[in-house]
């Protein structure tokens, strides 16, 4: 026997170690069993990374929570397909050729929305959204830019007085993988948490690797990001989430993807989107809303400097609170340690 103090001393690394094993134990469990447990309090949309003190079960069949990693979920003989819609402009007759074509080879059944031309938009339509753009935005609003937005704000309303609680929406650029057919599945999408939008096509995010990680499956994961970048071609939207986001675009105050995404001026959106994108612009048709361009920016002076730099600060610290507003302090703790970044290696 070596002294008293050896002795205390290797005690405490036993216990030490002992408790370490079993927290990890417990980890690896939790990691293999779920990606991300849910705490459904309120309205359901919280995400908590792993809450030990909860006594809720996770069986994904009462929870609704994600697939174990690495197992396939079982599909439905009969899938119910959620309706699609395309915005298109009613001239733009070879947009909605090329996107009938492909939608068609992925047997997708879909119809159009006619989309609001901003070169002939009225001042009534335009005084509805208040436009009001911010540093960021470049300068004002173009009208394309804002027919745009008028276009989503009218679509919006409709889906959120409807009866349907998913509703797909395109824009006659998007071209679709072949994955993304999955995601209109709505036995799919009633088994992610409760979410405003779902982002198919998208740019990415503004803060790369910061996100947790809500679902994988059939090649693809659903996330929710911490800060996001623009793009609108091809999402899903709840009734809810086109009731908010329709009153969260007044007054309107940069290009709609830059108003509800990098510039998260719609407070607590619950945004999920697919990594990777399943959706891509079609770059080989020409832009209806680029022309004319914004006025020149004012010269860059050091006041003009701050100036932006108070804007992105003020984008970003918007960004955080929604993000903290939407999933929690857990889900953001978590984004923003990668702790949830690939849920198979957490075990």
């Amino acid at each position: 026997m070596g002294p008293p103090e050896a002795n205390h001393y290797g005690r405490v690394w036993f216990l030490l170690a002992f408790f370490t094993y079993q927290a990890d134990g417990l980890f690896a469990k939790a990691s293999a069993q779920v990606p991300v447990l849910y705490d459904w309090q309120q309205d359901g949309a919280r995400l908590v990374l792993f809450d030990f003190g909860s006594k809720k079960r996770t069986d994904p069949a009462i929870t609704g929570s994600p697939e174990p990693v690495g197992r396939r979920q079982s599909r439905p003989l009969v899938r119910e397909m959620i309706p699609v819609l395309v915005i298109s402009l009613a001239n733009s007759t070879a947009r909605r050729a090329a996107v009938s074509r492909q939608l068609d080879d992925l047997g997708i059944v879909f119809s159009f929305v006619e989309a609001i031309d901003g070169r002939r938009i009225d001042s009534a339509e335009i005084a509805q959204l208040r436009p009001a753009p911010g540093r960021r935005s470049g300068g004002e609003l173009t009208r394309p830019e804002i027919g745009v937005a008028a276009t989503y704000h009218r679509l919006f309303l409709q889906i959120a007085s409807g009866n349907d609680p998913f509703v797909c929406v395109l824009e006659d650029d998007a071209i679709l993988d072949r994955r993304a057919s999955y995601l209109l599945e709505s036995a799919y999408l009633a088994s992610l948490p409760a979410f405003d939008i779902l982002r198919l096509g998208h740019g990415g995010m503004n803060w790369p690797r910061r996100y947790v990680t809500v679902s994988r499956s059939n090649g693809f994961t659903v996330i929710a990001p911490l800060l996001m970048r623009g793009l609108m071609h091809a999402q899903i939207v709840t009734r809810a989430g086109a009731k908010r986001i329709a009153e969260g675009m007044v007054p309107l105050r940069a290009a709609i993807d830059t108003h509800l995404f990098d510039d998260s001026f719609v407070r607590g959106l619950r945004v999920l989107q697919t990594k990777p994108a399943l959706a891509i612009q079609n770059r080989e048709l020409p832009s209806t809303i680029l022309p004319p361009r914004r006025p020149a920016l004012a010269p860059r002076t050091p006041m003009a400097a701050i100036k932006r730099s108070a804007a992105r600060t003020a984008s970003f610290l918007r960004g955080i609170r929604s993000y903290v507003d939407a999933w929690g302090w857990v889900s953001f703790w978590a984004a923003l340690a990668r702790r949830n970044r690939e849920p198979a290696r957490l075990r």
